[in-house]
């Protein structure tokens, strides 16, 4: 499945970040602390989590 999605694409195409390029609104970050805050991420400990839009990709 990935052989077929990447398939035909260039080396330099390959090494391209994906961004949305877009730019983010105060919500995206309010909804990761939402998400945090909610019982969903009771699992979740010792991580960092970039909002950037794929820009650190």
């Amino acid at each position: 499945m990935v052989k077929s999605a990447v398939a035909g694409l260039t080396d330099d195409q390959l090494a391209e970040p994906a961004k949305a390029n877009a730019m983010g609104k105060p919500e995206d970050v309010g909804n990761l602390l939402l998400y945090l805050s909610s019982d969903e991420s009771r699992f979740l400990n010792s991580s960092d989590t970039l909002i950037d839009n794929g820009e650190s990709i």
